[in-house]
């Protein structure tokens, strides 16, 4: 039962109409004695300075109590209690809250904490900071008696403002937060950093000549001085000339642009002409930037070989058509793209890709030999890999894509670093542009490998941790033969082209026109 008693009043009117004889005169009931008291909470968790109430039950219920319990603190340093159960905590630690009643007793177990964080604010709650600009900021946690170790200050983006120990330094334009916390409790302040006006941007040099594969770094000056703006580069035409974020300049094929650099709002250009260079020839190395040397040159990444020097849009109208500029030759990948079937699903299909070309695109050259034999004579890869890629991004050819054009187009789409953007971009070359990286062009009608034996040395030459891989498997063309097979070519004995079945995994290794 419960510590306060109060007698029901109809039990105090039964009492008065117990028939007589019931209960002898001044025979009185028996007393129940309590056999046990339990304290309603066994542990309490308490911060300092609060105040909770314990309360208590009797068992059993019906027990007669004399008398009020006492309440008792095994340490008052901690915590205190009174005569109703009212705990109040005084300092961090554990203690016991005992009562006693009619003999028997209970006790509560009493854990003080420090007083919790419960709220931290920063001041200002926001500020405008001009580049260079400091300002101090204040934390302020509450209650005032909350205990905590230190404030750890954040910023959520140190580009744009740093925060030492609540000192907040404008780095760049822009917002972020800077965080104040204490005890996981976080107080804020944004931050809105402004960059100073610019006036005026010029550049080093207003006009440039420049030959093909030359760089050249722009510089930028900014007034005011103080100013620290964005800038940005822009190439009108970026197959005549690219210019990186930092304003290297570099000439990928002849003809003139305009190279314009902009910081807030303001701009200025400059007047490019590129004039041929010195020619590529076969075996030189080519480079990411679209450059080539006959020499290797570690300060550059290569990405291929120049194995035939020549204007490949003679050949392919659409490559010319597509990359004008493409003129000097073209480049064999320094790697395997993987291995492939040519199209596995050639017997569901029941026909030619070629057919399928001819009825739904337009500007494509014919991709099979059984619709022109001229096409094996074709250095065409271009126009077949784009008319491939058509075909399989068609929705009616999903069950029955050629998968040889797709990994090409994937080895374009992944390969690091990219192909420059001033060539044709990786392709699976034509039958004949796979003949030519192995014989060379004859024109004495009789063939040797000399051509990809030298290709191969070239290959061979870089430095290993390029780990680029020689010609010496057999390579799918983007040649079609018929419904059922396209052609192939072995860089191996016997080597040579030959064709066969579309659903055999042969190996796919990529070219780019230049």
């Amino acid at each position: 039962m419960k510590h306060t008693h109060i007698l029901p009043i109809a039990a105090i009117m039964a009492m008065t109409v117990l028939p007589m004889g019931c209960i002898k005169d001044n025979e009185e009931e028996p007393r129940v004695p309590i056999s046990e008291i339990i304290i309603d909470s066994r542990t309490v968790n308490m911060e300092k300075g609060d105040t909770i109430c314990l309360g208590y039950t009797v068992i059993p219920e019906n027990a007669a109590i004399d008398g009020e319990p006492l309440w008792e603190s095994s340490n008052e340093d901690i915590a205190t209690v009174d005569r109703y159960g009212n705990v109040i905590a005084v300092e961090k630690g554990r203690c016991f809250i005992k009562i006693s009643l009619d003999g028997k007793t209970a006790q509560c177990t009493t854990y003080v904490t420090g007083v919790a964080v419960k709220n931290v604010t920063v001041a200002p709650g926001s500020a405008n900071l001009y580049i260079g600009e400091e300002i101090q900021l204040t934390a302020t946690v509450f209650p005032e008696d909350a205990e905590y170790n230190e404030i750890i200050w954040f910023s959520t983006n140190e580009y744009v403002a740093m925060v030492d120990n609540g000192k907040v330094l404008a780095m760049s334009p822009g917002t972020t937060v800077i965080q104040a916390f204490a005890k996981g409790v976080m107080g804020i302040c944004t931050i809105n950093v402004n960059g100073i006006e610019v006036e005026e941007i010029s550049l080093n040099v207003q006009e440039l000549e420049m030959s093909v594969g030359d760089t050249f770094q722009l510089e930028t000056y900014v007034l005011p001085q103080n100013a620290n703006p964005e800038i940005s580069f822009e190439s009108s035409a970026p197959g005549t000339v690219s210019v990186n974020a930092e304003g290297l300049v570099t000439a990928v094929s002849t003809g003139h642009a305009t190279v314009t650099a902009t910081a807030g709002g303001r701009s200025a250009s400059c007047e490019i002409t590129v004039i041929p260079g010195s020619q590529p020839k076969t075996g030189d190395y080519y480079y990411s930037d679209g450059t080539y040397s006959t020499e290797f040159d570690p300060e550059k990444i290569p990405i291929g070989i120049v194995f035939h020097v020549t204007d490949p849009t003679k050949d392919d109208p659409f490559l010319g058509k597509t990359h004008p500029g493409c003129t000097n030759g073209l480049v064999i990948s320094l790697y395997t793209a993987g291995k492939s079937p040519w199209q596995s699903n050639y017997t569901n299909y029941n026909g030619s890709i070629n057919d399928w070309i001819s009825e739904n695109t337009e500007g494509f050259l014919p991709i099979s030999s059984e619709a022109d034999d001229g096409i094996m004579e074709k250095a065409a890869g271009f126009n077949n890999t784009e008319a491939i890629l058509q075909f399989n991004a068609a929705a009616e050819n999903s069950e029955w894509i050629s998968e040889a054009i797709k990994m090409s187009g994937d080895f374009t789409t992944y390969s690091y670093p990219p192909a420059p953007s001033g060539s044709s971009g990786w392709y699976l070359p034509s039958i004949k542009e796979l003949s030519i990286l192995c014989y060379g062009v004859s024109e004495t009608g009789k063939y040797s490998t000399e051509n990809g034996d030298f290709i191969n040395g070239r290959i061979g030459s870089l430095p290993s941790e390029y780990g680029a891989q020689t010609l010496n498997e057999t390579y799918w063309s983007s040649t079609e033969k018929d419904g059922e097979n396209a052609y192939d070519f072995h860089f191996k004995e016997p080597y040579g082209s030959s064709y066969a079945l579309k659903n055999e995994k042969k190996s796919i290794r990529c070219i780019l026109a230049f």
